[in-house]
């Protein structure tokens, strides 16, 4: 999947991500829940979760797979929104 961040404005990088996660979480009062995901989500979660361990999707994009968000505006946006459903 193609991803950007808010962290690195104006770029866009090709990263695999799972079709589909389940991650365990902590609620503040310290109980225990299950988050599942599918899809877009999935990633996203993945995504935010590669924050917390300090990396950003630069640092796991396929080499030669960084692109500006024009770049990803011509030539990648429609597979990304066909993922994306």
């Amino acid at each position: 999947i193609v991803e950007g961040c808010l962290s690195v404005p104006g770029m866009r990088g090709e990263v695999s991500r799972a079709a589909a996660v389940r991650c365990t979480a902590f609620r503040p009062d310290g109980t225990k829940f299950v988050v599942r995901a599918e899809g877009h989500a999935a990633g996203t979660l993945q995504h935010e979760l590669d924050h917390l361990d300090g990396k950003l999707f630069p640092d796991i994009a396929f080499a030669g797979r960084l692109m500006t968000s024009e770049s990803f505006e011509l030539h990648e946006k429609e597979r990304f929104f066909a993922y994306a459903n």
